[in-house]
Formats: structure tokens, C-alpha cells, sequence
């Protein structure tokens, strides 16, 4: 078994097109929503309230079998 342990900049996003809640660990924000498909970037750089928690030091901990 081997580990990997990689940071990540983790954001907990509420999409401003349905409300739903969304966990992101990419450095970009989303283009569009997972659950709708409607596009959304440009709403989040227009009201980065949307963005409930942001940790830009977080650590993704994976364990491989």
C-alpha cells in the first residue's frame, strides 16, 4: 500500500443557478454546475459570496490498495 498526500485548495460552493451545495478541490473555479449544466463561472467571479468555506491549505490524503 503506498500514500500519496497532495494539498489542495478546497472550496465549498453553493451554485448560484439551483443552490446546491458543491465540494471543490480544483484551483479553477467551475464552469458550469454538476447538477444543472448551467454555466457558472462567470456568477461566482461576480459574487464570490457564493463560496461558503475556502481553505487554500488543505491536504487531500489518498491510500492506494
Amino acid at each position: 500500500m503506498s500514500r500519496v498526500r497532495e494539498r489542495v485548495h478546497f472550496r465549498l460552493i453553493q451554485m448560484p443557478c439551483c443552490n446546491t451545495l458543491f465540494c471543490w478541490v480544483n484551483p479553477r473555479l467551475p464552469n458550469y454546475c454538476p447538477e444543472c449544466g448551467e454555466r457558472v463561472f462567470a456568477k461566482i467571479k461576480a459574487d464570490p459570496s457564493v463560496i461558503l468555506v475556502s481553505d487554500e491549505t488543505g491536504w487531500l490524503n489518498l491510500q492506494e490498495y
